[in-house]
C-alpha cells in the first residue's frame, strides 16, 4: 500500500535541509552526532518553517517513510559523492529524534522573508543621518 504524499511545506522543509547538507556542509556523511544537535539547534533559533516544532518533527518522520525519492531534488557538486536515500531518510529520523528530545523549545526567531528589501543607498541614508 503507497503512504501519502507529503504536504508541501514538508517537502520545503526537506529540501531546505537536503540542500543545506549538500552545497553548504560539502556533501559529508550525515552519520555524525554532532551534526544532527547542529541542525536540531537551527531548526530552533533560525527555522526555515512557520510551522511548529511538532509539527516539524512530525514532517521530518512522515518525509522518513513516504514513498517519494527525496535526495534526487538536488544534484551533488561535479565529484561530490551524493547522498544514499537511506543515509539521508536516517538522518532526518535522528534529526527528528534530537529535536524532540530537546523539548521545550526556545522561542524562536519567525523565519526569515523570501526576499529581502535591500539596504537604502548611503546617499540616502546620509541624508536620513543628517536630519536628525
Amino acid at each position: 500500500m503507497a503512504r501519502a504524499a507529503l504536504e508541501p511545506w514538508v517537502h520545503g522543509l526537506v529540501n531546505s535541509i537536503l540542500y543545506t547538507a549538500l552545497y553548504h556542509g560539502g556533501g559529508l556523511p550525515l552519520d555524525g552526532d554532532a551534526l544532527v544537535r547542529k541542525y536540531a539547534l537551527a531548526l530552533q533559533v533560525d527555522p526555515i518553517s512557520d510551522r511548529s516544532l511538532p509539527e516539524q518533527v512530525a514532517g521530518l518522520r512522515a518525509a522518513a517513510l513516504c514513498d517519494t525519492p527525496l535526495v534526487d531534488a538536488f544534484p551533488p557538486y561535479p565529484g561530490q559523492r551524493p547522498f544514499a536515500e537511506s543515509e539521508f531518510r536516517d538522518f532526518l529520523v535522528r534529526l527528528a529524534d534530537e529535536v524532540a528530545a530537546q523539548a521545550p523549545w526556545p522561542q524562536a526567531r519567525p523565519p526569515r522573508p523570501s526576499s529581502h528589501r535591500p539596504p537604502p543607498a548611503p546617499r540616502s541614508w546620509l541624508r536620513r543621518l543628517r536630519r536628525r
